[in-house]
């Protein structure tokens, strides 16, 4: 060994590390101390030359949200718009987590004090009536910008909302009491979250952080800044003027995924990349299989003309000097007449280019990424619910897949109805109290608000499944072990059970209006019975049974 030799050694992150040795101790001691930075107790917490480009940070989320949300957020409204299964993902959680949209259950209840001196409570039954069917009617117009010809409804702003949830990673929604809304003195507009304006940093020594300006002590928000219409065009912001909305008029729907996080993140943001290159990997897949569609011949030889039957191309197509069409690249080509019968010229040599098709993995390569791209999306998505691609699965195997998107499609419900629609009705209901529309004690209603704005709200409901008949019986036994009610059975199917309840009396009275046992069901057996004709169209028509919109009366 040299007097002096050069070592060349990786350092913990990864990049090469050149000393001068004098000697073989002190190159051993080198070794020593690159090893000890290298190694950790924990295997994922080591670094060397495989990882070296894993690149982490520990920073604030904020800090990172505001370099990076905006532009989070323009990629996942492209992969919606533009990517098959980025567009399919957002579908399956809109239409299985609304779908028809949500319904308001009143649960108002008094509470009476009796002989004994116990309190019960009992529920407000028609207080309740009058307030859904009050919130009902107001449902039909909600915004200040609909119409009678135009209206929006807010069984589809529920879409919109959680639309905009999935895609931006959250919703703003800005609500104010106007008399210009009939019924109820109260409206409210969904804000796209560029509205709001990022460049302003600080409010009357309050930090606003992108937008959101917030209590310097609490951390608390305390007012949204939001940028004002564009004068030439009101669906655009201005970038330059934007005014201060307290926070009590604006609810913000988003999902924490840390401590002081003020703003959402995309549901797409942990699987983006991996969808985009899905993608371009799916696209090269289908460019590769158009070409090998074609059938193509090339020459190979010296010879400067073609023989018979080959075309030298329309008149408009480029050409040689020598007047032989070209591509777009300059390269001479010929066409083959169809049904031709060719002699290759003198000095030719012809070679059929072969056709190909994706590789034998290219269906189990996909449907692994895909996999991998549902379990990453919020909540969780089974490669059924991203692909709708049930044909290499069991009977089981997609009873399972369904059970485990259920259990990630409940909690995105239940925080879009609390956080968002259940904001929404209280201000409502104070909006309708203040204005008179609706009646209450108020000296009691001052003192717990609660007690009379008390509420849940019904989900549309989803299908009984694969197996229907297996789901009824399961929903018996579950009623009579006292597992579930008819109400929660009811609500699961996207029914109100007390409604439910109400058109089967409504109907047995008709029956017995009419003569007809109690046990008849209205089938084609019981028409049988009663001597009647089960091909008369009138008759068919007056048993068939009442369909309706969720919610609405008969």
């Amino acid at each position: 060994m040299s007097a002096t030799e050069e070592t060349l050694l990786y350092g913990p992150n990864g990049h090469q590390l050149h000393f001068e040795a004098k000697s073989q101790s002190e190159r051993s001691e080198a070794f020593e101390f690159i090893e000890r930075m290298n190694r950790a107790a924990f295997k994922s917490a080591e670094s060397n030359r495989l990882n070296f480009n894993w690149n982490t940070s520990l920073e604030d989320i904020n800090v990172i949200l505001v370099r990076e949300l905006r532009k989070l957020r323009a990629r996942s409204r492209w992969l919606a718009a533009n990517n098959p299964y980025g567009s399919s993902a957002v579908n399956t959680l809109v239409n299985f987590c609304v779908g028809t949209g949500f319904d308001l259950h009143m649960e108002a209840r008094r509470f009476e004090r009796q002989a004994d001196g116990t309190t019960v409570a009992k529920p407000r039954d028609e207080f309740n009536d009058f307030v859904e069917d009050l919130f009902r009617e107001w449902s039909e117009q909600v915004t200040l910008t609909s119409s009678d010809g135009s209206p929006d409804e807010f069984w589809e702003m529920q879409p919109l909302m959680f639309r905009r949830w999935v895609e931006d990673g959250e919703v703003f929604i800005v609500h104010q009491v106007s008399r210009a809304v009939d019924v109820v003195p109260f409206a409210m507009q969904v804000v796209d979250a560029d509205f709001v304006d990022y460049n302003r940093t600080e409010y009357n020594g309050n930090p606003v952080i992108m937008g959101i300006e917030l209590n310097a002590t609490t951390w608390k928000p305390v007012a949204y800044w939001m940028h004002t219409t564009d004068v030439l065009d009101p669906r655009r912001p201005s970038r330059v003027e934007s005014r201060r909305i307290p926070a009590e008029n604006v609810i913000h729907l988003f999902k924490k995924r840390f401590p002081f996080q003020v703003r959402g993140i995309p549901f797409v943001t942990p699987v983006a990349d991996k969808l985009y290159q899905v993608e371009q990997y799916n696209d090269a897949q289908l460019i590769r299989n158009k070409i090998a569609a074609f059938f193509s011949v090339m020459l190979e030889g010296m010879g400067d003309e073609a023989g018979d039957g080959f075309d030298g191309g329309a008149a408009d197509t480029p050409t040689t000097a020598e007047g032989f069409p070209t591509d777009a690249n300059g390269n001479r080509i010929t066409n083959l007449a169809t049904g031709a019968i060719l002699k290759v010229p003198d000095g030719f040599k012809a070679h059929v280019i072969e056709k190909t098709t994706p590789e034998s993995a290219y269906k189990m390569f996909l449907g692994s990424n895909l996999q991998a791209i549902g379990s990453g999306y919020e909540g969780g998505m089974s490669y059924i619910g991203l692909t709708r691609d049930t044909s290499d699965t069991t009977f089981a195997g997609g009873r399972q897949q369904e059970n485990h998107d259920f259990q990630g499609y409940r909690p995105l419900m239940k925080h879009f109805a609390k956080k968002s629609l259940s904001a929404i009705f209280r201000n409502w209901f104070d909006a309708g109290v203040m204005s008179g529309a609706i009646t209450v004690n108020v000296v009691d209603y001052e003192v717990n608000p609660r007690r009379w704005r008390r509420h849940t709200w019904m989900p549309a409901g989803w299908d009984r499944g694969i197996n229907p008949l297996q789901q009824v019986n399961a929903s018996e036994k579950s009623m009579q072990s006292g597992i579930t009610t008819l109400d929660d059975e009811a609500s699961a199917l996207g029914y109100d059970a007390k409604m439910q309840i109400s058109k089967r009396a409504r109907i047995e009275k008709m029956k017995q209006d009419a003569g007809l046992p109690n046990e008849l069901d209205g089938t084609a057996e019981a028409l049988a019975k009663l001597g009647e004709s089960d091909d008369d169209p009138a008759v068919e028509a007056e048993m068939q049974p009442a369909t309706s919109t969720q919610g609405d009366d008969i």
